[in-house]
């Protein structure tokens, strides 16, 4: 997976993939939905059909009269087969839009050495 997409998790609803795009679009939707990105988890978590749709909704940027069947197809799909792939989503907008595999281990960052004497 490119740098480019690495942050985007897709879904499949209706027989169609779905990509949620980590934008900071979608991460201030759905803090403010959610009155944080973390609210959002567990509402997720316990398998609640409109947080799942409102989280696609924001993370695809779907809209108006095109999300109103959001909750069904989120039922007909199975919440149980998008609750995962939901959580990743908001994890990766927690961290800025990347995957936190895709941040820099402390062992990457070079320590400096020594006692602090110049």
């Amino acid at each position: 997976m490119s740098k480019l997409n690495s942050g985007t998790v897709t879904i499949t609803l209706d027989g169609e993939k779905v990509v949620l795009k980590p934008t900071p679009r979608a991460a201030m939707a759905i803090s403010t939905h959610f009155e944080g990105l973390q609210g959002a988890v567990p509402r997720i978590a316990s398998h609640d059909i409109a947080a799942a749709a409102f989280v696609i909704a924001a993370g695809a940027g779907i809209r108006g009269e095109a999300a109103k069947g959001l909750n069904d197809k989120v039922y007909s799909a199975g919440i149980s087969d998008l609750a995962a792939p939901l959580v990743e989503f908001i994890v990766i907008l927690m961290n800025g839009g990347k995957r936190p595999d895709d941040m820099p281990s402390t062992e990457d960052v070079e320590e400096d050495e020594g006692n602090g004497e110049a």
